[in-house]
């Protein structure tokens, strides 16, 4: 009987090509969420057309009704009001005491000195008030200086009550004065050398950094007789003088008001006139209020914001800058077609040591019609290009220049855009509409330039 010999069989397993596609789209998967999460999220900002106002400042000199009066007698000061007070005529202003002998004997018993509710309400109002936000420490020595002022007041209040009681008991004697004012007005303890400005006797020096400097005269000293003691404004009525260039004057020449910023925090529109005195530029503003703001002051810094630049608005945040070639127009020749520019390339032959010129064609960024601008990319910076005759050639890396742009987005991917700036102010920038190879009204740019580079997928 013959032999049957087995054969082994091959066998094979079938791809199961669901399972193939299925690892390819967990993969797939995997790979783009790992990309969301670890890449810089690119914040996008539509460009609007936008105005920019140019704020420009200047020194402001206060002209105003004000009249210094002095002490007929030596001694210590006490105040019974504050800075910007108004006061009546015949009423007390301060009080005077040539040894202190008095007061030193009333402020040794502090039981007799008690707040009226009108007192207490008036120190909460300036703890609570203006001063309860605030971070300048100016104003925290303005609230000091209100407190002391409350407490003096009070003091010798007290002490008029009670002098002739105490010098009865005790056997002191003082030379005490108590001194009423001439006229009515508002009080001032800020004093300077500043004679009386007018807009025939004003000059550019005035306005010099150095002479804002006023004296307090606030003291615990021992004054002297016929020291300056306060000053009173006698009229509401006010004026600045504003020292200005012309082309603000220009701007202001045929209006009748003005609205301006005074120290960064008031904002005032008032009548005023404009002058030119050896062919320097002045305003001079009319105020009837706020006098009592002021009177610590005798310059003021004014702000005045002028017209506005129309263009493209961008964030600072945007712009970014990219070299290119700067070569001048004469250095290029005609390329492959009509169209097209090229550049003279320097190639050498070291067998031969001979340098040969080859026509390439150049992509033109943009050019302004003196000069082209071309991608850095676009050749190495160490080529030689044909600068005129044969004999004379230069590298390119000497024509690098930097062009301030933005970029575009639109298509999905960052483009460098350039900008011509206009103006700019703070946090943003006006630019040019439509100027070549630059950016247009809608066109979607990266919000933080910093975080991006040219050609990175943006979606």
């Amino acid at each position: 009987m013959a032999k049957v010999r087995a054969e082994k069989i091959k066998t094979y397993k079938d791809i199961n090509i669901g399972l193939v596609v299925f690892l390819f789209i967990i993969i797939y998967i995997v790979i783009n969420v790992y990309i969301y999460f670890t890449k810089s999220e690119i914040s996008i900002y539509e460009v609007p057309s936008g105005t920019l106002y140019s704020t420009q400042t200047y020194k402001g000199l206060i002209v105003r009704s004000e009249e210094i009066f002095k002490t007929d007698m030596a001694g210590y000061v006490n105040y019974y009001y504050q800075e910007g007070d108004r006061i009546r005529k015949n009423e007390t202003v301060y009080s005077i005491d040539s040894d202190k002998s008095i007061y030193n004997r009333l402020t040794g018993d502090t039981s007799e000195i008690k707040l009226s509710n009108e007192d207490v309400q008036n120190l909460k109002r300036y703890i609570t008030g203006e001063y309860a936000e605030s971070s300048r420490f100016s104003d925290y020595e303005g609230l000091k200086e209100q407190l002391l002022t409350s407490y003096r007041k009070q003091l010798d209040e007290t002490l008029l009550q009670n002098l002739n009681k105490i010098v009865a008991e005790t056997g002191l004697s003082s030379n005490f004065s108590v001194v009423k004012s001439e006229k009515a007005g508002i009080l001032s303890y800020s004093i300077d050398e500043m004679p009386l400005i007018t807009e025939d006797n004003v000059t550019p020096e005035l306005f010099k950094s150095g002479n804002e400097v006023c004296t307090s005269l606030y003291t615990s000293e021992l004054l002297a007789a016929g020291s300056s003691v306060y000053k009173l404004i006698t009229e509401d009525n006010w004026k600045i003088i504003v020292h200005i260039d012309e082309n603000l004057f220009k701007k202001l020449h045929e209006k009748k008001s003005v609205s301006f910023t005074v120290n960064g925090r008031q904002t005032i529109t008032a009548d005023f006139t404009s002058f030119v005195k050896d062919d320097d530029y002045y305003i001079t503003i009319y105020l009837s209020k706020f006098i009592t703001n002021y009177t610590k002051y005798r310059y003021l810094t004014i702000s005045f914001d002028t017209a506005g630049s129309e263009g493209l608005k961008i964030p600072v945040t945007s712009l970014v800058y990219k070299n290119y070639y700067r070569i001048p127009a004469e250095y290029f020749v005609q390329g492959s077609d009509s169209d097209v520019f090229a550049l003279k390339t320097e190639s050498y032959d070291p067998d031969k040591g001979e340098r040969t010129y080859i026509n390439k064609d150049v992509e033109i960024f943009y050019s302004d019609g003196q000069y082209y601008y071309i991608d850095t990319n676009a050749f190495p910076s160490d080529t030689y290009i044909a600068t005129g005759s044969e004999n004379e050639r230069s590298m390119l890396y000497v024509f690098i220049t930097k062009v301030e742009g933005a970029y575009n987005v639109n298509n999905g991917y960052a483009l460098f855009r350039r900008i011509v700036r206009i103006t700019s102010s703070g946090d943003y920038v006006i630019i040019e509409k439509n100027s070549m190879s630059g950016l247009s009204e809608f066109d979607h740019i990266a919000l933080d330039a910093e975080h991006v580079t040219e050609g990175a997928v943006i979606y």
